[in-house]
């Protein structure tokens, strides 16, 4: 085999290889609810810097309601441990896209 098949078949492969990574990545992206919250937070101990990433991206991402009133001087790391509560304490609700359970945790927090 010539070494430009060769060199052809070995790029095919890594294209191929990166493509599929790269939507299992955004499959994955896509389903992020609660139950994965709580299972990262239980086995992985990068669980704060995760949680605090999203919930700002989540936050940021919201359009503004008069239905949340958050605190003056309010910390990411604040809105992560008030998630992570809200979690823990209604297990019932974990089906739920991750994004909904921030919004409810939100809203249940910081009510107006």
């Amino acid at each position: 085999m010539s070494v430009i098949i060769r060199l052809l078949l070995v790029i095919l492969i890594i294209f191929s290889t990166s493509s599929l990574t790269s939507q299992k990545v955004w499959a994955e992206v896509q389903g992020i609810d609660g139950n994965d919250l709580a299972d990262l937070c239980r086995f992985n101990n990068k669980c704060d810097l995760f949680i605090t990433g999203y919930v700002l991206g989540v936050i940021d991402g919201m359009p503004r309601t008069s239905s949340i009133c958050y605190p003056d001087g309010g910390t990411a790391n604040q809105f992560a441990a008030v998630i992570k509560k809200y979690i823990d304490n209604h297990p019932e609700e974990r089906h739920l896209h991750a994004t909904d359970i921030i919004l409810e945790s939100m809203q249940d927090a910081f009510p107006c």
